[in-house]
């Protein structure tokens, strides 16, 4: 294959994917099977468990804190490096990085093995030796020592990556290390800690310090070239996707990698399968049992199919894309011909980037996503520029130029693109005109530099958002009214009208308690009362039920207790069996809530809710709901509920809040894109996709009447005049009133 690359004058960089055994680490494990040093090969949970045999296929195979194992894994590098480094066509060695993969972290709760942790204790401490008990050490580790213990965790995976980057360089002159994340949000840690929610934004550089990344100390490697990792799935569900749905408009996972030095982007394609139907129902096909399956690895149409690769360059000046994953995406190349061809003429140099005319900027700051980004740079003698224009609409694009040597501007373009010179004032002028996700680029003299840039985008491109921001607004009118799901059985405590404990699995201990209440029910007969006078929990399940496809669920209670001075240990909970490990999420109410002044139980029933955002559609596929009395204390049940698409007042204001914030940003062409940014996030496409239009009939009415009202304002504002809409008020209350007549509670 080197062969073949250095005659066609390519580069070839060859993947590591390490997931399996290895056969000297092998031979060390069958030869000191019970020493220290290879007890260390294997990931030890913090409570100091190893993994389930169905676990170890989402696991790494060995201990990536191992010395042995990264002595193993460096050697198989450094053998890569001296066979072929010397050749024209080597463009350095990607190590793939993924879950189960022995080339990062498994995450904060793995890697506690006495090894380990007597290393860190030596190194990172003031004390020579850990706790003896290695429990107690685990414990340390996970609180006192949290953030010590993560920090050193990434130096070690730094310096390791760090020696093996140094190894290839100095064996091939030129090429290094590319550190490659393959799916790494499918890390269960990471998949349920970079879960979209409504209420709070991710500590995106915490979650991968989990991984054993840190962006100060990746930054700090010369020669390596770490990849931004992305998914696209496009038949797959919204659920599904909300992890990467989520970190497509999360500011501070593009801070991570651009602090992390980042050159470019890893855009995995996940493949779906498709039924051969028609070739199996002919011979000699038609005798198979099992069904003929293909892969499908599918791609965007049209325009839309350059979208992601404008997004990495709107963002990063990048230099490396890479584009596949099970199989390379086939149809619609012709849209992303011209693309590459213009991306593989730019020098590898670092662009600068152009500021927005001065003009501009106060309606479009830096916290605004601009659809155009400009930058420059020079190398071989000449000033290079490209523009990206990140945004379904085409644009017009001018920037001034100034000229040292005062000699007329010859500008060469990269593609078709036609650059008009003109002026504005005594300044010269360069225009062009861009179509939807498209990039151009050109280079001139040298002594010419880029003073600054503007845009245009066209003034009808706002329709579209405006029509969809309206029909969001009816949506979430609709939300507020989302009945519960049919699954639970006996969810009242009553069969028959008679006090029932049906299809509801119950445990206690001692002399902990599960009684059925008659005549003290909530708006029925029947109450469920448990009750403990030990530590020990008390606790009950309903019936088990599908995971929704909403990926969310929430559940509704009644409570109350007799005893509201002390109030009960309770969990409301979710859980389910995975092949790999169990899922158990729960939100604190009584005692255990993190804020003694809320979600707190008294004599009258009071409704409280949780909604869990984490379900994992594709590692479990039924989950069910319970109650944990984790300690002394009574408590009274009823009205047990599950909804998969319910939004409470305290989701609905975060919507509505969001969608206020698109109102203003139509008004001006410079922040329609933030505009369709924010449309198109995870929680606006939820609420697109799972509800229908309160009324869609008069949407269109609508449309034309906040036409009318715009241009109403526009002339009120020019005689010095504020509109008012004297019933705003009382519209928004009444968008709530209906949830605080139940006094919902809802448990964070």
């Amino acid at each position: 294959m080197f062969r073949m690359f250095e005659r066609e004058g390519l580069k070839l960089v060859p993947a590591l994917v390490l997931n399996g055994p290895i056969s000297s680490v092998e031979q060390l494990r069958a030869s000191q099977a019970n020493s220290t040093r290879v007890k260390a090969l294997e990931i030890v949970h913090w409570n100091q468990t190893l993994p389930q045999v169905a676990s170890k296929s989402q696991l790494p195979f060995y201990n990536p804190m191992s010395i042995d194992v990264q002595r193993a894994v460096s050697s198989a590098v450094d053998e890569i490096g001296s066979r072929y480094g010397k050749s024209s066509a080597f463009g350095g060695l990607a190590l793939v990085c993924r879950p189960d993969a022995y080339t990062q972290l498994p995450g904060q709760q793995w890697c506690y093995d006495s090894d380990t942790i007597a290393r860190f204790w030596t190194e990172a401490t003031d004390r020579s030796e850990p706790p003896s008990d290695p429990t107690l050490a685990s414990q340390a580790l996970m609180g006192d020592y949290q953030e010590r213990w993560l920090t050193w965790r990434a130096a070690q995976m730094s310096n390791w990556y760090r020696a093996m980057n140094a190894s290839l360089i100095t064996r091939s002159g030129k090429a290094g290390l590319i550190l490659a994340p393959v799916e790494i949000y499918r890390n269960e840690e990471l998949e349920s800690a970079l879960a979209p929610s409504l209420h709070s934004t991710p500590d995106f550089r915490r979650q991968m310090l989990r991984l054993g990344w840190d962006p100060d100390q990746l930054a700090a490697i010369e020669g390596m070239k770490l990849l931004k990792p992305k998914r696209s799935a496009p038949i797959q569900s919204l659920a599904k996707e909300r992890v990467e749905t989520g970190l497509e408009n999360l500011r501070n996972a593009d801070d991570f990698y651009l602090k992390a030095k980042s050159v470019g982007d890893l855009h995995v394609h996940r493949v779906s399968w498709g039924h051969f139907a028609q070739l199996q129902e002919r011979p000699p096909f038609r005798t198979v049992s099992a069904p003929i399956m293909r892969i499908q690895p599918l791609t965007p149409a049209g325009v839309w199919n350059r979208q992601r690769f404008l997004n990495t360059l709107r963002t990063n000046d990048a230099h490396l894309l890479v584009d596949g994953g099970w199989e390379l995406g086939t149809g619609q190349e012709e849209y992303l011909r011209d693309l590459m061809q213009i991306f593989r003429q730019l020098p590898a140099i670092e662009f600068s980037s152009v500021d927005l005319e001065s003009g501009n900027q106060n309606t479009a700051s830096g916290a605004q996503a601009l659809p155009v980004v400009l930058r420059q740079g020079v190398a071989n003698g000449s000033r290079w520029f490209y523009a990206v224009n990140a945004s379904p609409w085409p644009s017009k694009v001018a920037f001034r130029i100034s000229n040292e040597n005062d000699q007329p501007a010859n500008i060469q373009s990269l593609d078709s693109i036609r650059f008009k010179l003109g002026s504005k004032g005594n300044q010269t002028t360069v225009e062009f005109e861009m179509e939807p996700f498209s990039l151009a680029g050109g280079f001139m003299e040298k002594s010419i530099a880029v003073a600054d840039y503007q845009f245009e985008l066209p003034k009808n491109g706002a329709d579209r958002l405006r029509k969809q921001l309206f029909s969001l607004q009816s949506k979430l009118l609709e939300s507020l009214n989302s009945p519960p799901m049919n699954v639970l059985k006996n969810s009242n405590f009553e069969s028959g009208g008679q006090p029932s404990l049906s299809h509801w699995e119950m445990g206690q201990k001692g002399t902990n308690g599960i009684a059925l209440e008659n005549q003290s029910g909530y708006e029925s007969k029947t109450s469920l009362h448990l009750q403990s006078t030990e530590p020990s929990p008390v606790w009950v399940r309903s019936n088990p039920f599908q995971v929704p496809k909403t990926g969310r669920v929430s559940v509704s209670v009644w409570l109350r207790t007799d005893n509201p001075s002390e109030q009960p240990p309770l969990r409301i909970a979710v859980e389910g069996t995975a092949v790999d490990s169990n899922y158990y999420r729960f939100g604190s109410v009584g005692s255990l809530s993190s804020d003694g002044s809320v979600n707190q139980l008294n004599k009258n029933w009071q409704r409280f809710t949780v909604h869990f955002d984490d379900l994992p559609l594709e590692r479990v596929s039924q989950i069910r709901i319970g109650f944990d009395l984790m300690g002394k204390g009574d408590v009274f049940l009823d009205q047990v509920e599950v909804h998969d698409r319910w939004f409470d007042e305290r989701d609905a204001k975060a919507i509505t809040q969001r969608l206020a914030s698109c109102g203003p940003l139509l008004s001006n062409t410079l922040t329609f894109e933030t505009c369709r940014l924010i449309l198109n996030g995870y929680w606006l496409r939820f609420l697109d996709e799972h509800f229908d239009e309160s009324d869609p009939a008069n949407l269109t009415a609508k449309l034309e009447s906040n036409d009318s009202e715009s241009k109403s304002d526009e002339a009120a504002k020019e005689d010095g005049l504020t509109k008012e809409d004297p019933d705003s008020e009382n519209r928004e209350r009444g968008l709530f009133r209906r949830l605080r007549r139940n006094g919902n509670r809802v448990p964070r």
